[in-house]
């Protein structure tokens, strides 16, 4: 089983990027987030799960393990399958998963492309008891802003840690703004 794969970006697409490691290209299949948060010609590392079908093996790779996590037990729910289950994370990332979950909110699944409500109901049942979400911290007020202005989590979290370190006493209000203008001044670029 591959567990992760580093290596240098060659191609990236809404759904599968390519990395080159040691001279063998990998076909990653990956959430429009994670493909866009990579940048070609740089060194990358993605957290894969390997798939085996019976006409096929694929590999779905993720920047953080616990993504991997949960798009292992969104696949173990009957009649989700590896692309629904990176649609779900993909639209609704980790946090919004587990809240979801937890507070059996069906609308968030049935909101995501090819989740009906059967599926979305039987993801709730079964993902049940099964999810905790870490304490909230001043931390995540700030990077769930700035997730939910788009950016992907792992930048996010990134660009936060590197604007709190000099920052420690500003307020939550002023930190969002520094990351932000980090952010879009383009500091925060890496994912490795």
């Amino acid at each position: 089983m591959i567990s992760f794969i580093r290596g240098e970006l060659v191609e990236a697409h809404d759904n599968f990027v390519v990395l080159d490691c040691n001279g063998i290209g990998y076909k990653i299949f990956c959430g429009s987030q994670t493909s866009h948060s990579l940048a070609v010609g740089q060194s990358h590392l993605l957290y894969t799960e390997q798939i085996f079908r019976e006409d096929a093996v694929h590999l779905y790779g993720f920047l953080e393990k616990e993504d991997r996590d949960l798009f292992v037990l969104l696949c173990s729910v009957n009649g989700v399958g590896p692309k629904s289950a990176l649609g779900i994370l993909d639209a609704l990332g980790n946090t919004g998963v587990i809240q979801a979950v937890n507070q059996a909110d069906d609308t968030a699944f049935r909101a995501v492309s090819g989740v009906g409500p059967k599926t979305a109901k039987l993801i709730i049942l079964t993902l049940s008891g099964k999810l905790v979400l870490e304490a909230e911290d001043h931390t995540s007020g700030v990077v769930n802003a700035l997730v939910s202005l788009g950016y992907p989590e792992k930048i996010a979290r990134e660009a936060y840690d590197k604007i709190r370190g000099n920052n420690s006493d500003k307020t939550e209000a002023e930190l969002l703004k520094l990351s932000l203008a980090s952010l879009t001044k383009g500091k925060v670029l890496s994912n490795d």
